[in-house]
């Protein structure tokens, strides 16, 4: 909307104004009233121009005018523009990524779904293969028993028999054969023992281990009576632990110290340490003592350092040993110089029961 007014001149009655708006009018354009309106002027340069007309219809002498500017609205602006552009463009790639993300959840559901699915039925036909395996070693430890139970028995009966007729070499033969029948027996034990530990995890419960190794010690001294055996022990700590099996590990070891120990007095000591996760129990003895660089050896099912026969062992005992441990979640390991060895474990502190 512009307003303008003039003074009369010659005839002192201003009646009319004609006026222009440069770059929009392409006439001049004659109004009665002191206003005119434009509508929806687009942005850019203008010039207004107005002219008095009396009633006679003389023109004034000049010309009045002026300039003007129409910008464009804020909402048009060449960096509102930019950012709205830009701001359409992130919301855009915002929405895309959610789809895409909802998509790839889905499809990662759907992947664990199956990845679970398929894991379980493993599980269950794991679970069956291991109770099939060991049925199957329990049927066949059994039958395999009763033969070397016959063989034993009548090299015996042959020897009572025949005692005072046999000479000296054909008598040591016959030991050597209920030896190395009473040694199949000791590995199929083992064996047994050693299949039952493929079970999953075994359930645990605080035990004092001062009391298991308090009967381990009465145990395993009764069954060496004919060998002088001084056992000294630390403190053991409450660990949570499967009853049997620790009393297993512990058995073994102390089997062992007195098994491979050829001195007048078998001397073991049992300590403990306790570490802010886990126990460090050890076994010390003055037996024969082991080469370190067996360490890995020693450890592995029916791997025997003397394969003689002189020394006595199934070669299960210390596999045993390591799994038990394992199965707890800890480690096992020796040192020697030359002369006894030290057999360390370790058992979790916080170890809790495993569901099935």
């Amino acid at each position: 909307s512009i307003r303008f007014s003039g003074i009369a001149f010659n005839s002192g009655n201003l009646i009319q104004y004609r006026y222009r708006m440069d770059g929009l009018d392409d006439e001049w354009l004659v109004t009665s009233s002191g206003e005119v309106r434009y509508a929806s002027l687009s942005p850019g340069q203008y010039r207004f121009q107005v002219q008095a007309i009396n009633k006679d219809g003389l023109l004034s002498e000049s010309v009045a005018e002026f300039d003007l500017r129409i910008r464009r609205p804020w909402y048009q602006s060449g960096w509102f523009v930019f950012l709205a552009g830009l701001a359409i463009a992130g919301l855009a790639f915002a929405l895309y990524s959610v789809l895409i993300g909802f998509h790839e959840r889905r499809n990662l559901q759907r992947s664990v779904s199956a990845k679970t699915a398929e894991l379980d039925r493993k599980i269950r036909e794991l679970r069956r293969s291991n109770d099939e395996l060991e049925q199957f070693a329990y049927i066949a430890s059994h039958d395999l028993k009763e033969p070397l139970r016959n063989i034993a028995n009548y090299v015996q009966l042959l020897q009572r028999r025949l005692n005072g007729r046999l000479d000296e070499e054909v008598s040591q033969y016959m030991n050597f054969a209920v030896g190395g029948v009473r040694r199949m027996y000791d590995m199929i034990d083992g064996l047994l023992i050693y299949s039952g530990l493929t079970q999953p995890d075994p359930s645990v419960e605080p035990v004092d281990l001062n009391e298991t190794l308090e009967a381990v010690i009465g145990e395993v001294t009764s069954r060496n009576r004919e060998r002088q055996v001084v056992v000294t022990k630390g403190t053991l700590p409450t660990a949570m632990v499967n009853r049997n099996q620790i009393r297993e590990l512990l058995e073994q070891l102390l089997d062992n110290s007195i098994k491979f120990n050829n001195s007048d007095v078998v001397r073991i000591s049992i300590n403990a340490e306790e570490r802010p996760e886990e126990f460090e129990i050890s076994v010390e003895d003055n037996g024969l003592g082991l080469e370190e660089r067996y360490h890995e050896k020693v450890f592995q099912i029916f791997e025997r350092l003397d394969n003689s026969g002189i020394l006595p062992g199934s070669g299960i005992g210390l596999a045993l040993c390591k799994k038990i441990v394992e199965r707890h979640g800890g480690r096992i390991w020796f040192r020697s110089a030359g002369r006894g060895s030290t057999f360390y474990f370790t058992l979790k502190r916080n170890l809790q029961n495993q569901t099935r």
